[in-house]
């Protein structure tokens, strides 16, 4: 179903009778540890969060998965008080927690801050205007307001959604008119109708996959949990801080200690590629950083030589149309439907693929 990569290990999310069952393998296949939950994943909603924990959502908390001596611990926090004191988190290198910011008005507005534990102060150092970065997190927004239309005319646990959505547009609004609603709200903010169409379809699709029929109407899972996802342009590798200004087309650098160090222009042109469907994977082994994009249903990857901001090469993944891509070591590892009949899609299964990056 899904998997995630921490610390040279891979963590594998398998659906079996009446839960869920989370394996541990090394970067080769081999077999670590293994856990089988009573209970089942929304789909994707196993993850890394930026701070360095796995993590996913069940009903009103937050499951934290962690790896002791071989064993899989679990803790649990409140979704409340993680939305609380965590949702704008979007790094963490002790002792510094990093914070973004987005101007909560309609602006464009981007500041990045840092809490520092050991002296309990806090500090804004970067800020910019950038309204591409707005329009990026107004998505997360966007999907979540199609998930409550569609299941705004479900009779079961809706009742809290609808109220919200009353007081908000004013009426009670059914889901055949859904995508217009959703283009009547976002198109002013920077949306194009394509985009709408393809979030309203989106949200069909997450309800269709769950695997557990009452999880599409479990709000701490379908809605809460995507409001964990910020979208960021700062990354932390080899403890300093880089942060990627696609709109100035600029890579800021901060030593670990916060203190400005330079700037250096990307070697690439951001304009040919769709900001939105840009993302920055890190990998933490060899401390290097990929730009990923897509281009005609595959998934490109290009290596960013971080002192001088140009790119060291682009290698073209595998497959098309893949679900996930993580980098470690020098390998992209990502999964893919693989299926010998074509007339029969469900004839078939997804494999987790390893390509060397090189």
């Amino acid at each position: 179903m899904d998997f995630e990569l921490k610390n040279g290990k891979l963590w594998l999310v398998y659906a079996v009778k009446g839960g869920d069952k989370i394996e541990i393998t090394d970067t080769g296949g081999k077999h670590i540890t293994q856990l089988v939950l009573n209970y089942h994943f929304h789909k994707d909603s196993i993850g890394q969060a930026a701070y360095g924990f796995l993590y996913s959502t069940y009903k009103d908390s937050l499951q934290i998965y962690s790896l002791d001596e071989d064993k899989i611990v679990i803790k649990r926090m409140s979704l409340d008080t993680y939305n609380q004191y965590s949702g704008t988190l979007v790094a963490f290198k002790f002792p510094f927690y990093y914070y973004v910011n987005y101007d909560s008005t309609g602006g464009t507005r981007v500041n990045y801050s840092y809490f520092n534990k050991s002296t309990n102060t806090r500090k804004i150092f970067y800020k910019y205007n950038d309204s591409k970065l707005q329009r990026a997190n107004r998505e997360t927004e966007e999907a979540i307001f199609a998930l409550q239309l569609l299941l705004s005319d479900q009779k079961v646990g809706v009742e809290n959604r609808n109220d919200t959505l009353i007081s908000q547009l004013g009426y009670r609004p059914d889901a055949l008119t859904g995508k217009e609603l959703l283009k009547d709200i976002y198109v002013p903010q920077g949306a194009s109708t394509a985009e709408i169409e393809n979030t309203y379809a989106s949200a069909q699709q997450l309800l269709a996959m769950s695997p557990d029929p009452s999880a599409a109407d479990n709000e701490a899972i379908t809605l809460k949990g995507m409001l964990m996802h910020v979208f960021s342009i700062l990354r932390i590798v080899n403890d300093s801080v880089y942060i990627f200004n696609f709109n100035n087309n600029i890579l800021s650098v901060y030593s670990p200690s916060n203190e400005y160090v330079r700037q250096v222009p990307f070697g690439v042109s951001t304009r040919a590629i769709k900001y939105r469907k840009k993302s920055i994977l890190v990998d933490e082994e060899k401390q290097e950083c990929y730009f990923k994009y897509k281009r005609w249903g595959y998934t490109y990857l290009q290596k960013i030589n971080l002192a001088t901001g140009n790119i060291s090469y682009t290698i073209k993944l595998k497959y098309p149309f893949i679900d996930k891509v993580c980098v470690s070591d020098g390998y992209a590892y990502f999964c893919y439907f693989n299926t010998q009949d074509r007339d029969n899609i469900y004839n078939g299964k997804t494999c987790l693929y390893k390509q060397k990056l090189d």
